[in-house]
């Protein structure tokens, strides 16, 4: 993914962010069984809320930046 997006020329570290967090959510739960739940998944679920809360904070701050430029660096 970091090559692919340096290969196009459209690297950041807020889209890595994105991605990573897309991705990784993605694989926990194609990962996760259905009919039981597995004793590690509570701690999996803890990761999956602080990339959620990530994801959101780089998402609001592009948000911001693209509709006031200036406001942040």
């Amino acid at each position: 993914m970091l090559l692919a997006l340096a290969v196009v020329g459209a690297f950041s570290p807020g889209l890595f962010v994105l991605l990573g967090v897309i991705g990784f959510v993605t694989a926990i739960e194609l990962l996760t069984p259905a009919e039981v739940r597995p004793r590690w998944y509570g701690r999996v679920e803890v990761l999956v809320t602080l990339a959620l809360v990530t994801a959101a904070a780089v998402a609001g701050v592009r948000t911001v930046q693209l509709f006031e430029p200036g406001l942040l660096p």
